[in-house]
């Protein structure tokens, strides 16, 4: 068996999962992030998330804004080691350190 991540001249479409084994549907030959960077620059608009629940409704561009953001406090320097949600989701909502 040939593996699907070979690097032969011409790149073969990957139609095989190691975890999955074979599809008829292409792989996205992508990292999760550069996908969705690519969506985001295709359709801003467009909804990303929805929870009805929450009533909470995210664009492509407003769910990428929140993932940055929560990254970036999830990066930030703290005294503090312990997270915790203050109230429901981390987006849309605020989520802080002790400590902080």
């Amino acid at each position: 068996m040939t593996s699907p991540f070979s690097s032969a001249a011409a790149a073969p479409i990957l139609t095989r999962s190691l975890s999955s084994g074979a599809t008829d549907v292409p792989l996205i030959e992508q990292t999760l992030g550069a996908f969705f960077d690519a969506m985001v620059a295709r359709q801003p608009e467009h909804e990303a998330l929805v929870s009805a629940h929450q009533r909470l409704r995210y664009s492509y561009r407003e769910l990428q804004s929140a993932s940055k953001q929560l990254a970036s406090n999830l990066q930030a320097p703290c005294s503090g080691s312990v997270w915790r949600p203050v109230t429901g989701s981390a987006f849309g909502r605020t989520t802080t350190r002790n400590g902080c």
